[in-house]
């Protein structure tokens, strides 16, 4: 049910942003809860950065963000029911490629 929700959950979304907007929110909303966690249970301490990871953490991140942006604007031109079935299709997908 959950792996289903989410393309319901973008197309909701799609209501009331436009595509890329919906993507850096997403991002936005993550990391509040992430760092409201670790800050919550006192391991926001031992978060840290080393300087030699800040460009594969910024690449990954624009590769992540460019998938979830991509991802918002398919779905946003179709239904939610294809956009599904579509996401979920990714073990046929990598087998086929």
């Amino acid at each position: 049910m959950l792996w289903g929700a989410n393309p319901v959950a973008i197309k909701v979304g799609l209501a009331d942003m436009p595509p890329l907007r919906l993507a850096w929110m997403r991002f936005v909303v993550g990391a509040v809860v992430v760092l409201g966690w670790a800050w919550a249970t006192g391991r926001l301490r031992g978060l840290r950065v080393d300087p030699s990871e800040i460009r594969p953490l910024t690449v990954l991140g624009l590769i992540f963000t460019a998938q979830v942006a991509t991802m918002n604007i398919g779905t946003a031109l179709t239904s939610a029911a294809d956009s599904a079935i579509l996401l979920n299709l990714y073990a046929v997908h990598t087998v086929v490629l």
